[in-house]
């Protein structure tokens, strides 16, 4: 019996862990999709005072392309658009991950008890 206790408080353990490492990730993409957002509302914001005959260049690697205003401003209309939907994703997937971490707790905490149940009982 013991045994079983222990090798399922290792289990939940390791997926305590794992679930705390995926919840980290989730958040952090998450922030990141919402600044890749902000900055292409900005940028787009500061591009839509130039007139359509102003010369603008997009960066590709180490150069520089040609592209037109009205090319540059849908492109990062939907990068503001995608990126809202990350953010979306990414806060459900940290969601569950929370979800998942408080059950997995409250699990180990029944692990635990009934390991020093166990514990008093050999006493």
């Amino acid at each position: 019996m013991d045994d079983e206790l222990t090798k399922s408080f290792l289990e939940l353990q390791g997926k305590i862990v794992e679930t705390n490492r995926q919840l980290r990730v989730a958040h952090a993409q998450a922030e990141a999709a919402e600044r890749a957002g902000v900055r292409a509302s900005l940028t787009t914001k500061e591009l839509a005072q130039l007139t359509p005959e102003t010369r603008t260049y997009k960066s590709v690697g180490r150069a520089f392309l040609f592209q037109p205003v009205q090319q540059v401003l849908e492109e990062l209309e939907s990068v503001a658009a995608k990126s809202k939907v990350d953010v979306v994703k990414f806060q459900k997937s940290a969601s569950y991950h929370e979800r998942s971490l408080k059950d997995y707790e409250a699990q180990m905490r029944e692990t635990v008890a009934a390991l020093q149940k166990n514990q008093m009982a050999k006493k």
